[in-house]
């Protein structure tokens, strides 16, 4: 098991900054976040589902290309503004080269935080971007990808607030399986937020590297 991803949740650390990562989520982060409505889910991959995955599923799946702003080494205490000013501009510009999402943001976590993180927000895309988009403030848009893999998956339906648990919970269903959570994990966020919405509507997926175990699992992608 990666050293500090156990069964407590990917986003609690030793220094307990959980409670100081998960409420930036509930500031609206983009304009016109891509939601499943209106996505052509006739082939979809197989980490992005319409229905909800109510309970902790383990399967396998492709690499995803993906459109992302990458902050290495990012407080923790500066997060949201990342998030507003990464959104902001990476619709746009994406639009501006007729690069079309495919599936909800995301925000992926490449280690475990501290008072600093290392993590990729954005997109998946149809095809790898062609090149690097260079944005304002030094940033830019960058080709990636979601890896392929044994995944576990669960969807949290609820307030962005809650998603502490949410993480602790699943943690603790993909240990108990037998299986043990690698490095990276991920929030998949399915239904945009909006000012005037009922929190218990929102959808987040969260998703986890794992490593192989006797557990079924279900091939797809």
């Amino acid at each position: 098991m990666v050293q500090g991803l156990s069964s407590r949740g990917p986003l609690h650390t030793a220094q307990g900054l959980a409670g100081d990562i998960l409420p930036l989520h509930g500031v609206a982060l983009w304009p016109s976040s891509p939601s499943l409505e209106g996505t052509d889910m006739s082939d979809p991959h197989a980490y992005l589902v319409a229905e909800a995955r109510n309970q902790t599923e383990f399967f396998s799946a492709s690499e995803v290309p993906t459109a992302v702003v990458k902050a290495t080494d990012y407080p923790v205490s500066d997060l949201p503004a990342l998030f507003d000013s990464a959104f902001s501009a990476l619709f746009p510009a994406l639009g501006e080269r007729g690069v079309q999402p495919v599936g909800p943001a995301f925000a992926l976590y490449q280690r475990m935080p501290d008072d600093t993180v290392d993590l990729e927000v954005g997109v998946p895309v149809e095809q790898p971007l062609a090149e690097t988009i260079e944005l304002e403030e030094g940033r830019s848009v960058e080709p990636s990808a979601i890896p392929g893999g044994r995944l576990a998956a669960v969807s949290h339906h609820g307030s962005y607030d809650a998603l502490s648990e949410a993480w602790t919970d699943f943690m603790t269903d993909v240990s108990t399986s037998g299986s043990k959570p690698q490095l990276p994990f991920w929030e998949v966020y399915v239904t945009e937020p909006k000012p005037d919405m009922d929190p218990a509507d929102l959808r987040t997926d969260l998703y986890v590297i794992v490593d192989s175990a006797t557990n079924s699992d279900t091939d797809a992608g």
